[in-house]
């Protein structure tokens, strides 16, 4: 086979760990499956350069809105993962316009009765900043 008979699928996500930053990137290339995004994110909490009180940084610039299975699915497993001890720091994530990040406001209302701290935002340097403040 040569590389042009290879084609690799275009991933929904992918991650990258910050150590420094003490942040963890979700990216997103397209919306994943609620299956998909709770694997991707088992990755990162499971990754040996993590740490519980990191926060998540969901860049969701290039993406619509999620559908709302993703939404109730990302909600149920940030739950378990919240008592478990596996996630404790905040997510914030940056999306495609203020639209979409008015929207996220209410995935802020959704989370707080599992004690997540979560925030939305149209800037990624603003969400950066929010994560890394106490």
């Amino acid at each position: 086979m040569t590389d042009a008979d290879h084609f690799e699928a275009k991933k929904a996500l992918t991650f990258e760990i910050n150590p420094q930053r003490r942040i963890a990137y979700l990216r997103y290339e397209m919306n994943p499956s609620v299956s998909e995004w709770q694997t991707v994110v088992d990755q990162i909490f499971s990754h040996p350069d993590f740490r519980p009180d990191f926060g998540i940084l969901s860049d969701r610039r290039g993406v619509l809105d999620a559908s709302p299975e993703l939404v109730q699915g990302a909600i149920e497993f940030l739950a378990v993962c919240k008592v478990q001890g596996r996630w404790t720091g905040k997510w914030a994530m940056v999306a495609n316009s203020s639209d979409s990040a008015n929207r996220a406001k209410v995935l802020e209302n959704l989370l707080h009765p599992i004690h997540a701290e979560y925030k939305g935002f149209d800037n990624i340097n603003d969400a950066e900043n929010w994560l890394a403040s106490n």
